[in-house]
């Protein structure tokens, strides 16, 4: 299934990207806070086991998501491209922090990836 997580977004920019989503036949979903410490994987709807999700596996660093971040799921890299190019196209405002779900960081919480994707966003600003 192809879906895009949404995180921390107001109401009105949730729905430009969910129409966006929507005209493109990709799901989206806006994940709220209390979701927040749920591994990707589980919010992405991948296929793994209960055992796979144990606390003991879980990445859960970070404190807190402070600002947008888009996770996609299920899409191929072209499709994630044209996404991003729809985005444009269609004027909606970039969101900075973007990530595909990959059997690496399936098992990261949101505010873990957020963390990491944060340090890389002010590592690419700071050249």
């Amino acid at each position: 299934m192809k879906k895009i997580l949404l995180f921390h977004m107001n109401a009105l920019r949730c729905g430009e990207i969910s129409a966006l989503c929507r005209s493109l036949e990709i799901e989206p979903e806006p994940v709220s806070p209390s979701r927040y410490g749920e591994p990707l994987g589980k919010l992405a709807g991948i296929g793994m086991t209960e055992s796979a999700f144990a606390p003991d596996k879980i990445h859960a660093a970070g404190s807190g998501i402070t600002s947008e971040m888009m996770v996609f799921c299920g899409l191929e890299q072209p499709e994630v491209f044209g996404f991003l190019q729809a985005m444009r196209q269609t004027g909606i405002p970039p969101v900075d922090l973007k990530a595909v779900v990959t059997p690496f960081n399936a098992m990261w919480t949101a505010p873990a990836l957020f963390a990491e994707l944060s340090k890389e966003h002010a590592a690419m600003r700071a050249k």
